[in-house]
């Protein structure tokens, strides 16, 4: 999970349950999350991020500027 304070969005990645591991992505925005679907990718969006996972981390460039 990591927090945009600029835009006040946090992202969220992965994660778990008892039975399966997870590979989305969601935004909470507007006291809303909202999941992530990639659109500008050749493959499919079930395949466009990496492989389900726990335990992940996520890191947030402020200096890049990409909105």
């Amino acid at each position: 999970m990591v927090a945009d304070n600029a835009s006040s969005k946090i992202y969220l990645f992965g994660g778990n349950d008892v039975e399966k591991y997870y590979n989305d992505l969601w935004v909470y925005v507007n006291d809303d999350w909202q999941v992530i679907i990639p659109t500008n990718t050749p493959i499919t969006p079930i395949n466009a991020f990496p492989s389900p996972r726990t335990a992940t981390a996520l890191a947030y460039n402020v200096n890049a500027q990409n909105n």
